[in-house]
């Protein structure tokens, strides 16, 4: 199904893109480009003027179709794209204890080039277990794929799920730090 993505005037559609499954967030506009992330495992770059396919990337670790709420996705969905220290970055994936983890990818905005890729899997993800939480309640469960954020220049994944009430009885969402295991390797 056709999901249109690209630049309207009024209420005609200028042009639009068909990815292999659905998206589920809005797409990312930088210099003249938009960036779409797709529940398929792909990131797509089209033009903004045209919709133009420029590249795409496929975040997940390779193409396996699962059936999530009653459509077709892949088993390492990518939910959305940030912009950080200049590279378009995406995680694909549901939970560190699912199919080998979450992977994260940071692509060059031009190419789709990955400059760097790593996984939040079982062992990766445990070390940001709350510390202070001996009973180990708070864990992995906690850390889930909500799609990425950047929060104070800091790039974070956003668990699904929501923390207990802060001090103030808002609700948290469950960021997890990811600039410490982004760094490219030697």
């Amino acid at each position: 199904m056709p999901a249109p993505v690209g630049t309207r005037h009024g209420e005609r559609v200028v042009w639009a893109l068909t990815t292999g499954s659905r998206i589920s967030s809005p797409p990312l506009i930088h210099q003249e480009r938009v960036y779409v992330a797709s529940h398929d495992g792909w990131v797509y770059c089209c033009e903004l003027t045209t919709g133009r396919l420029l590249w795409r990337a496929l975040v997940a670790p390779n193409v396996r179709w699962i059936v999530a709420y009653g459509q077709i996705e892949s088993a390492w969905p990518v939910r959305n794209v940030v912009l950080h220290d200049g590279l378009i970055c995406a995680a694909a994936g549901r939970h560190p204890e699912l199919d080998g983890g979450i992977h994260l990818a940071g692509l060059d905005p031009a190419s789709g080039r990955a400059v760097w890729r790593q996984v939040i899997a079982y062992d990766s993800a445990s070390q940001w277990s709350d510390p202070l939480d001996r009973k180990r309640q708070l864990h992995l469960n906690w850390i889930t794929n909500g799609g990425l954020t950047v929060h104070e220049g800091r790039l974070a994944l956003v668990g699904l799920d929501i923390l207990p009430r802060d001090k103030d009885n808002d609700p948290r969402l469950n960021p997890l730090p990811v600039e410490q295991i982004t760094r490219p390797k030697p």
